[in-house]
């Protein structure tokens, strides 16, 4: 949660400013913006509903988002006009599906009596990246007068986000014990 908050919070805080970089109007590059969390509303409902049927492993929605983030942040330095609305909507789903699935991962993998506390503290070192993340931006951007180098960092990121899903312990072990207390 903490890689993904630094992630966020560092692309939504900075992307309008290199937006302006790259010469887009100011108009323009607040609506795309606001288009990544505009598109993350239908994709919050829509996502949970299409795939409560299915027995999809949650380290999917974690590494999958992660390796499509770390596309995002290099083809952002390359992008036109365009192809950044695409690109914008894209991170406005993916986000979504990443978020969702980390914020309930404690407490389907935790023991029952032990979810609140996990939960409490994945939220409360999650959030450091979301302050971390776009201070260090910021600092970058003050030395070195551009923010190509932030979508590298946050490539790197979003590679060692999706090495972390491998290391997450299934979720079907709890499922399993639950199904095996509900028939004791």
């Amino acid at each position: 949660m903490f890689l993904h908050n630094f992630f966020f919070y560092t692309w939504a805080g900075w992307v309008p400013t290199y937006l302006l970089e790259k010469g887009i109007s100011l108009s323009s590059a607040g609506l795309m913006t606001s288009v990544m969390l505009w598109v993350g509303v239908p994709t919050v409902i829509l996502v949970p509903i299409i795939f409560s049927g299915y027995d999809i492993p949650r380290k999917l929605f974690i590494w999958l988002p992660s390796v499509i983030y770390a596309f995002l942040a290099g083809a952002i330095l390359y992008a036109n006009q365009f192809s950044l609305w695409f690109l914008m909507i894209i991170a406005g789903i993916i986000n979504i599906l990443r978020f969702n699935t980390l914020l309930t991962l404690p407490v389907e993998i935790m023991p029952s009596e032990h979810a609140g506390t996990a939960s409490g503290v994945v939220v409360s070192v999650g959030y450091m990246g979301a302050v971390v993340g776009p201070i260090i931006a910021g600092e970058i951007l003050d030395v070195s007068g551009s923010l190509q180098s932030v979508f590298v960092i946050l490539i790197v990121l979003s590679l060692i986000t999706t090495v972390f899903a491998f290391l997450i312990p299934s979720d079907s072990t709890k499922k399993r014990s639950f199904q095996i207390d509900q028939k004791n």
